[in-house]
């Protein structure tokens, strides 16, 4: 269990109720640090049923301290784990970019309890029937009843009134919370702390400010001394040596950090050389998170130079954000030879990037068998894509047992497709709690292919208000069918704004039919800047109509390069009607062979025009059997010309049932889609 909450939240006070109800008779061991827990651990604890009280969790975190390892072994011996961390320290090993700190697969893999700073309207009320001091009640309401006893808000005031009052015990303040701003976990020495070289550069502009001995020491007294019986600005710490050491008070460390003062560059010049080992790698973080990237790039190779499996990947991340991937491949690589899964997926990233495909699977399976969800999903998709489908699905399965939502989504999508809509549903909805966006949108996908309108449209929407523009597309679509033409153009018109181009075709659709014809062309013209084949067919048909025959061809061109059999047809009677019958034969044979009957139709008058009536017979017969009543009628006509009245009379009857009356075959080419 970890507590998170700000600093003077209660984490600590509320830890110690839980431990004293829920286990109060269990063995309590509080580690003296992190390297004591491994070496008590080491040396054959047995932590069955044993309490570990890890207050203040980041102390006991590190490679020499907690690591996944060392918790999960804990776990499985069944100890009980009660820890605390501040909200401010926990962000801070939020994972950025490629670069994650080791610390926090630490932190994911505890429960969490958050607890709020401010109060509910309950506990307030609580509150006010206990105490009726107006000015106690306003600070207990702006700053927590906790940080307000703990003197948190005085802190503060203290030291930002310590500008004035007592400029160098201020800088002192100042340098100790960036030393911990900068990574470092170790108490500052107080010869690094009263150098002159550290106290000058927080007292850059006043001049006027003494900084002998004498003030030193003055400014330091201020600093630790007590505001109330527990706390103070500088808290002093033993650490074993004859000098004494201190530590900025977390409340105002984090005070601090929230609002984001720049760390001066001598103080990380100093972390650099005053760092632990053990604190190198989260010296680089701290940096790269404060964007100084030279010191980070250092702390992560003074790191991995000492074999930190996770700053050797860090260091990789850096040097691929900065364009120099064959540097990061190689310490990807000493990374992945020391068991690093992570580095193991960035590798078969980096070489999916350049192409080299079977490389990148090399490297995304070692990762999967390492147990990195995220190079199992991507194993999947690569086994998918061609084709192998039973291995895909496979690792979809182990990767979503892993809590991997896309995984979950790919999965309920492999299944769907094969006629598994059950299972797909689960799936699906498993990766919608687990914050999978597009998995709405496949939900409503799944349902619509069902046949259930009620859902898809919940689902859809749903996806749509998350900012899916597919969705708002299907959401439009689904509102035109049923002739809510006013939101359907709603939907259409936030999706085209994405940048939809299907979308924007169907905005230019409903804009058309109600007359709308200049904003309908503005839309397929911007469709068709996105490869929307329709929209530049449409776009040819609107200049046909205005007699603006060579730009409607050069869209028909462009469109029947994009495989819409509709405007292949469409150019070929632009063709054929300025005399060019050899390249209108083409276009038409180009989409007669992709299923368009209505070119079938114009080749069999092509070839009956030319005399040539088995060819136009056989092309008919292909445009009839497709549905044409054109065709149908115009192969009766032809039976009649042979004397064939019985063949004849089956061909009119059913263009007459198709909707054919006329009483004379057609002889032209016909203009349709």
């Amino acid at each position: 269990m970890l507590l998170v909450g700000h600093s003077m939240a209660g984490k600590t006070r509320l830890a110690a109720q839980v431990m004293r109800q829920r286990f109060p008779d269990a063995p309590l061991l509080i580690p003296e640090s992190g390297k004591a827990l491994r070496e008590l651990v080491g040396e054959g604890l047995d932590p069955a049923g044993v309490v570990l009280w890890l207050d203040d969790l980041e102390r006991f975190l590190g490679p020499d301290g907690l690591t996944i390892g060392l918790l999960t072994r804990l776990a499985r011996g069944k100890a009980l784990l009660i820890a605390t961390i501040r909200s401010q320290v926990r962000e801070a090993y939020r994972p950025r970019k490629e670069l994650r700190p080791p610390e926090w697969e630490v932190l994911e893999a505890f429960t969490r309890i958050g607890l709020q700073r401010r109060h509910t309207d309950a506990e307030l009320h609580r509150i006010r029937a206990v105490v009726i001091d107006p000015n106690v009640l306003a600070a207990v309401r702006d700053y927590g009843l906790a940080e307000y006893l703990g003197a948190g808000p005085l802190a503060i005031d203290k030291f930002e009134q310590g500008e004035m009052v007592q400029p160098v015990g201020r800088a002192l303040v100042q340098a100790a919370v960036d030393w911990r701003r900068s990574g470092l976990t170790h108490p500052v020495p107080k010869r690094v702390l009263t150098s002159s070289t550290l106290v000058d550069v927080y007292l850059t502009d006043r001049p006027d400010v003494t900084r002998d001995e004498g003030a030193l020491d003055q400014g330091l007294e201020w600093a630790t001394e007590e505001i109330n019986e527990t706390v103070a600005l500088l808290g002093r710490r033993f650490t074993g040596s004859a000098e004494p050491s201190f530590e900025a008070f977390d409340y105002l460390v984090d005070h601090l950090t929230a609002i984001s003062p720049a760390i001066p560059d001598q103080l990380w010049q100093l972390s650099l050389q005053e760092a632990q080992p053990t604190e190198w790698s989260e010296l680089g973080y701290a940096a790269y998170q404060h964007a100084n990237l030279p010191v980070a790039e250092h702390a992560f190779r003074k790191a991995a130079d000492k074999g930190d499996g996770e700053a050797m990947l860090n260091l990789g991340a850096l040097l691929a954000e900065r364009g120099e991937s064959r540097e990061a491949e190689t310490w990807w690589r000493h990374a992945a030879e020391a068991g690093g899964s992570k580095a193991m997926f960035n590798l078969g990233l980096l070489f999916a990037e350049r192409g080299e495909s079977g490389e990148a699977e090399a490297w995304y399976r070692r990762g999967a068998e390492a147990g990195r969800p995220e190079a199992m999903f991507n194993l999947g998709v690569r086994l998918e894509e061609r084709g192998e489908s039973g291995e895909a699905e496979t690792w979809y399965r182990r990767a979503a047992d892993a809590g991997q939502s896309e995984a979950m989504s790919n999965l309920g999508s492999l299944l769907r497709k094969r006629g598994e809509s059950g299972e797909a549903e689960t799936w699906y909805r498993r990766a919608v709690n687990a914050g999978y966006r597009s998995a709405m949108l496949n939900l409503g996908v799944l349902f619509a292919e069902r046949g259930e309108v009620g859902e898809a449209e919940i689902w859809f929407r749903r996806a749509a208000e998350a900012g899916s523009s597919r969705a708002m597309f299907n959401l439009g679509g689904l509102l035109a069918e049923r002739d809510e033409s006013g939101e359907a153009e709603v939907w259409f018109r936030r999706a085209a704004e994405t940048g939809n181009g299907k979308a924007m075709f169907k905005l230019g659709v409903l804009l058309k039919k109600r007359g709308e014809s200049g904003e309908a062309e503005t839309w397929w013209r911007r469709a068709a800047g996105t490869g929307d084949g329709e929209a530049m067919s449409n776009l040819g048909l609107l200049l046909v109509r205005r007699g603006e025959f060579g730009g409607a061809e050069t869209w028909y061109r462009q469109a029947a390069y994009a495989g819409q059999t509709g405007a292949m047809s469409k150019l070929g009677w632009l063709l054929q009607k300025r005399g060019e019958a050899a390249e209108a034969e083409t276009w038409w044979r180009r989409a007669a062979e992709a299923g368009h009957s209505n070119a079938m139709f114009n080749l069999g008058v092509l070839f009956a025009e030319r005399g040539e009536a088995g060819e136009a017979e056989a092309w008919w017969r292909r445009a009839a059997e497709a549905g044409d009543s054109n065709a149908m009628f115009n192969l009766g006509a032809l039976f009649a010309e042979r004397g064939e009245a019985a063949e004849a009379e089956t061909w009119f009857r059913r263009a007459a049932d198709a909707g054919r009356g006329e009483p004379s075959a057609v002889t032209t080419i016909d203009h349709r889609v």
